[in-house]
């Protein structure tokens, strides 16, 4: 991810690093879960694949309203 975002390497090793030093892979689990609601994934299929036992947590923690998404539903509701 580094290097994809201009970070270079110098004998094997990046140099320059482009990414934050306290970024963790970890941090993208709420992004994910909203880019999921936003393409119209279910959310009990993103609960399953967060690793959820309870859909309540996937709502209530892991996904974001968009005004997009909510623009969307509503126009669906409409018709």
């Amino acid at each position: 991810m580094d290097l994809a975002n201009g970070a270079h390497l110098y004998r094997n090793q990046v140099k320059n690093s482009i990414i934050a030093p306290d970024f963790e892979p970890y941090l993208l689990r709420h992004t994910f879960c909203t880019d999921c609601q936003a393409a119209g994934v279910p959310i009990n299929v993103a609960k399953e694949w967060m690793g959820h036992s309870d859909i309540s947590v996937t709502a209530k923690i892991y996904t974001h309203m968009v005004d997009e998404v909510f623009e969307q539903n509503r126009m669906r509701m409409a018709q």
